[in-house]
């Protein structure tokens, strides 16, 4: 709170010679930007709340939240937090933005990126739009990729993405813990498999705005498409997450092949040959995972399952289905 107030009022509250005038009444009070009277009392310099394990304490009281109230709170916390001239860590912003999707509140996540000097949380930091985008594929998942909530998903991927072009697309050197996501082949996936899906869906199998050629194209090209050392050097967590990365990109190869133009192309060719790598790959990690840690859940596997057929909407928990 006193990064947020003027500062003479900061004087007031640090400075041993006038702490008396807060002291004595009637004090002083100051509004503030949301109209919230605050009474200042004395502070020493010292005085700063522990961030990180703050940052924590919130993070286990999200985890599996699904209350909209407790939510809505998260905004003007961040909001909070710029105030007080205090940066969000790079890792929790990630953190923060797999629990939203986890618990179908993206939406917010969202809001907060789309104003990263407010809100100081950007999609340049690193992994949170992978965190977004693996999100909406879980999401579309579930839903089968199909009904109204995967319009819901298309859209707030599409969102996501021209985000990411207002963002980026000025060129400005790439600061320590920010990456440019419009090369992250995990983003670029869940582009294509939604688009394949419009192009069957709402377009009679018809890539009609060359979304799907483009972006498989993009995705052919990426660099970290597939995991860059022997898979069976590395460690259970390692395939794990390569696992998680390596989900998307398969299924979005496998729904731009049903899109006839692309199949029937050079780049079907490209994309066939890849896909039977890569599919390799999948199952290898799947297997090596599942032998490793057993019955204990983890992403990869999970999202491993729901493709195969081994999750079905019916049993999908609502913590997991999208809100507006």
């Amino acid at each position: 709170m006193p990064a947020a107030v003027e500062s003479h009022h900061r004087d007031l509250m640090y400075k041993t010679s006038q702490q008396a005038t807060l002291v004595n009444e009637p004090g002083v009070t100051v509004t503030m930007d949301d109209g919230e009277e605050i009474k200042l009392e004395p502070r020493h310099a010292f005085d700063k709340p522990n961030m990180r394990k703050s940052l924590k304490q919130l993070a286990r009281f999200l985890d599996g939240n699904e209350s909209d109230t407790y939510w809505s709170n998260l905004l003007p916390f961040l909001r909070g937090l710029v105030s007080a001239q205090l940066k969000l860590p790079g890792v929790f912003a990630s953190k923060l933005t797999r629990k939203a999707c986890e618990v179908g509140k993206e939406h917010i996540i969202i809001s907060a990126v789309a104003k990263p000097k407010d809100m100081g949380i950007s999609l340049r930091q690193h992994d949170v739009a992978r965190e977004l985008m693996l999100g909406l594929h879980n999401h579309a998942v579930l839903a089968g990729f199909e009904g109204p909530e995967l319009e819901t998903i298309s859209r707030r991927a599409e969102h996501v993405a021209r985000m990411l072009e207002d963002q980026l697309h000025t060129g400005d050197k790439l600061r320590e813990g920010e990456c440019d996501a419009r090369k992250d082949p995990v983003v670029l996936a869940v582009l294509l498999e939604l688009a394949a899906e419009r192009a069957l869906h709402r377009h009679d199998g018809t890539d009609k705005d060359g979304q799907v050629a483009s972006y498989a194209t993009r995705l052919l090209h990426l660099e970290g498409r597939k995991p860059n050392s022997d898979i069976e050097s590395l460690s259970a967590h390692e395939q794990n997450h390569a696992l998680v990365q390596s989900i998307p990109i398969q299924n979005s190869i496998k729904w731009a092949l049903k899109v006839d133009s692309v199949k029937n192309s050079q780049l079907g060719y490209q994309l066939n040959t890849e896909l039977k790598g890569l599919t390799k790959i999948v199952d290898s990690l799947a297997r090596n995972v599942r032998a490793a840690l057993g019955d204990k859940p983890r992403r990869g596997l999970e999202m491993y399952d729901q493709l195969n057929g081994k999750a079905t909407d019916a049993a999908r928990p609502n913590s997991q289905r999208l809100t507006c």
